[in-house]
């Protein structure tokens, strides 16, 4: 499972939880497994792979378009 919590939530939750903004790796896990605990995050679901396979050629095909259009003049 991938969530996905925002940095301004993790920022916030960090001074309510221990008062302190110094970073610690123990800290910040028990930080964000709190804000999933409270159901302070989205869940992402990873795409089939059709879709991405279609998301990545469509990316590919905007860039090589990009390129296309930059090297008229």
């Amino acid at each position: 499972m991938v969530v996905y919590v925002t940095n301004e939530a993790i920022t916030k939750n960090r001074a309510l939880l221990d008062g302190r903004w110094d970073k610690h790796d123990d800290k910040d896990a028990a930080n964000v497994a709190d804000l999933i605990s409270q159901g302070k995050c989205n869940y992402y679901d990873l795409p089939d792979i059709e879709l991405r396979d279609v998301r990545s050629l469509l990316s590919l095909r905007r860039r090589l378009k990009r390129q296309e259009h930059g090297t008229r003049t």
